[in-house]
């Protein structure tokens, strides 16, 4: 039997911990997994100082609603035929919701986080942080990587995020896409320079520049 004075620590300890703040009881899981691309190998590990700018892809809303406009406006039987909306009105419209933006600068901020930049577009967060403490924000293990032709990347094979932010982020770069940048390339203005966002799931260097919205399917 407890002691009338164990009862009350007991107590106390229990009521302390349903009061912390949800920031500190979140539990990960994996968000994206990939393996190493053929003619990749890990050679070291980085400068735990090294630094990376990470690309952070928020989750977009409204997708089924822009779908639904470009097909009403492409038809020539619709009444909205040939009204097409201005590139201002289709980022407030797949804009992400304040809550994700919120939610996400909160987590980066429990990690003592606080110099990351929102795009005007509100769609992606850029923060510059060492190997080191992104490793522990993304529970991921970088390495360097060397190629055939002996170019060397630093990437992660899989990365976690707390799970309430799994519905809130669709992409992290540089983690696991092993594609190189291409300073040539001219993609649409607000993707990261050389990538464009594909499914929320992997990145694909962009071949041309970018004309129209993409759409999730």
């Amino acid at each position: 039997m407890l002691s009338l004075f164990s009862t009350i620590v007991v107590l106390g300890y229990l009521a302390g911990v349903l009061a912390a703040p949800a920031s500190h009881i979140k539990q990960y899981a994996i968000k994206e997994r990939h393996a190493v691309p053929k003619g990749w190998t890990p050679v070291s590990r980085p400068d735990a100082h090294h630094s990376i700018t990470l690309q952070i892809g928020l989750k977009q809303q409204n997708q089924d609603k822009l779908e639904q406009h470009v097909m009403e406006v492409s038809d020539p039987s619709h009444a909205r035929y040939g009204q097409y909306l201005s590139a201002d009105e289709v980022h407030d419209l797949i804009a992400p919701a304040d809550d994700t933006v919120g939610l996400v600068q909160a987590w980066l901020h429990d990690h003592n986080i606080t110099t990351s930049t929102l795009s005007t577009t509100k769609d992606w967060i850029y923060v510059t942080l060492p190997v080191a403490k992104i490793e522990r924000l993304l529970q991921a293990e970088y390495s360097v990587y060397r190629h055939e032709d002996d170019y060397t990347l630093v990437r992660a094979t899989e990365w976690s995020l707390p799970m309430h932010l799994h519905e809130h982020i669709d992409v992290i770069q540089p983690t696991t896409s092993f594609f190189r940048p291409m300073r040539k390339a001219r993609p649409f203005r607000h993707e990261p320079e050389g990538m464009t966002r594909t499914g929320g799931n992997w990145w694909k260097p962009a071949q041309a520049p970018v004309s129209m919205i993409r759409l999730k399917h």
